[in-house]
């Protein structure tokens, strides 16, 4: 008979599960776990004849009917983690997963590289100290303090307080750059007159190459910062700088300090500041220099990257750097919406080029006419270059609404990823919150927990008692405290059988059992009112 269940079919027993299939069903996919099954496998028991499972049996139906029909369905309630799991246990190729269900199973893997990506910005870049190297070192626990303290803006309540002095003062320096350029906040060291005569009669290439229609220009020659304005700044610089170089000599990789970005932008404007600073204050001597004067406009300009200082927030607001890692996610489709931007302002340039030909003013080579295509295209529209043919017109009009098609679908694209990371980034928040605040309490209802010898004088309970007081615990019933007198009393009931410790079974069904027990007995065992309940 054996023989023969083995030629036509065989039992699979998956979790207690049975099912039953043929052989030649099995070996369509004879790579995979059920197609190499044989007598030989250590899945056979040989006394039931069948192959033996330790698994869940909740997939094994759809697994079984992959054999049967070619295609492998997954139910819609499934978790894509167990669906893994199963098709790695029975060694299937996930390419056999059905194009109606490919959707979910997808779905779960992009889900865990999302979570991995955050996993990995949030949590697994943190540069810090080996503990080796500070656990015995008092030097390095100070320089590993001080470390996470300048780094790490919620690591402590220190860090908080110094993290927001560090975002004020990088306030309070945009706002002094910001300030410096008004006029009223300059006192003026030169008359306009005087600096004509300098422009009409002296030799200085700065006075000579001025515009005296450019307020701008005039202003910056005649005036300087306010003395206030100007300590108010030298004090950030300092600040920022003694801040770096703590920073700097803290790190515990000094290589990979320099692979952040806001760090090599804080060691260019510590740079930059003080560059500027030592400029100004000898600028009689580089007056005439016209080399100097560019590099120091250019260095000047260059300050106003102070502003990215500000990205430090996305230590402290993970929303931020949740916005730059959506759109790292979406560079494919950024890309592709500047390439067919571009060609498409070619495109419609190219078009009102030669519809606005006879025209002599405006769109006067094809280059200048995408400036006006990229303006329209995004909807701004300034307005110094416009179509006044009836077919320029028209392009004008096919060019503006491509802009908006082009435009529409890429940004839809990065809101559906930024939704993405900002979603899965809160789950992780709750549960790294829930985590936190877990206490580690000792459940009151735990299974197979033995009573603590300790509550016995003598020795542990007796099987059948250790079984009445894990009832107790699962069913909440109270125990009733024993009381001592000097002689002992009957128990109410029926007399039970006595046990090699002492102790006395009840018999009465569903009853109180109880004991009264002298102050001087040896034993002083807790009995439990309990229900009878099956063993």
């Amino acid at each position: 008979m054996g023989e023969r269940r083995w030629i036509y079919a065989i039992f699979i027993n998956v979790g207690g599960t049975i099912f039953q299939t043929r052989m030649s069903t099995l070996k369509k996919i004879p790579d995979s776990r059920l197609g190499s099954l044989s007598p030989a496998s250590p899945e056979y028991n040989a006394e039931t004849d069948e192959y033996f499972f330790d698994h869940s049996p909740v997939l094994f139906s759809e697994i079984l009917d992959l054999y049967r029909t070619g295609e492998l369905h997954i139910p819609s309630n499934c978790c894509g983690a167990v669906v893994q799991k199963e098709l790695e246990y029975w060694k299937i190729p996930k390419s056999l997963i059905s194009e109606c269900c490919i959707h979910s199973y997808h779905r779960y893997v992009h889900d865990q590289y999302t979570i991995q990506s955050i996993r990995e910005s949030f949590e697994e870049n943190i540069l810090d100290y080996d503990p080796r190297e500070y656990r015995k070192n008092k030097y390095k626990q100070l320089l590993r303090t001080i470390w996470i303290t300048l780094d790490q803006p919620k690591s402590s309540i220190c860090a908080k307080i110094f993290n927001t002095l560090y975002l004020v003062l990088v306030m309070l320096s945009v706002l002094v750059f910001l300030l410096s350029y008004q006029p009223y906040c300059r006192t003026q060291i030169m008359t306009f007159n005087r600096l004509v005569f300098l422009k009409n009669y002296s030799d200085i290439a700065l006075f000579n190459s001025v515009n005296l229609d450019n307020t701008k220009q005039v202003m910056f020659l005649t005036t300087e910062v306010h003395p206030v304005l100007d300590n108010i700044d030298l004090f950030c610089i300092s600040f920022f700088t003694l801040e770096l170089l703590a920073h700097f000599l803290t790190c515990p990789r000094k290589l990979r300090f320099f692979t952040y970005v806001l760090n090599v932008l804080d060691v260019y404007l510590v740079v930059a500041m003080w560059t500027t600073f030592a400029i100004e204050t000898k600028m009689e001597d580089y007056l005439d220099d016209e080399r100097m004067i560019n590099f120091y406009s250019v260095l000047k300009a260059s300050l106003v990257l102070r502003l990215l200082r500000f990205f430090r927030l996305m230590k402290q607001f993970s929303a931020l750097k949740i916005l730059f890692m959506s759109l790292k996610a979406s560079i494919k489709e950024l890309f592709l919406l500047f390439i067919t931007f571009l060609l498409a302002s070619v495109l419609f340039a190219s078009f009102m080029y030669f519809a606005e030909f006879d025209k002599q003013d405006v769109f006067p080579t094809i280059f200048e006419s995408m400036w006006w295509a990229i303006i329209t295209m995004t909807t701004v529209g300034y307005g110094d270059m416009y179509p006044t043919s009836f077919a320029g017109k028209l392009v004008g009009i096919a060019c503006a609404a491509a802009g908006i098609v082009i435009i529409a679908m890429p940004i839809a694209v990065v809101a559906a990823n930024f939704s993405e990371y900002y979603l899965k980034n809160s789950e992780r928040r709750l549960r790294g919150q829930l985590m936190k605040n877990k206490k580690k309490k000792q459940s009151c209802c735990s299974w197979g927990e033995s009573p603590k010898v300790d509550s016995y004088t003598s020795g542990p309970p007796s099987p059948t008692n250790r079984v009445k007081r894990q009832n107790s615990k699962l069913t909440g019933i109270t125990t009733q405290s024993s009381k001592t007198n000097d002689s002992p009393k009957k128990q109410k009931g029926k007399k039970g059988k006595k046990f090699s410790n002492g102790l006395q079974k009840s018999e009465t069904p569903s009853s109180a059992i109880s004991r009264k027990t002298d102050v001087n007995e040896k034993h002083n065992g807790i009995w439990y009112d309990v229900p009878d309940l099956p063993v």
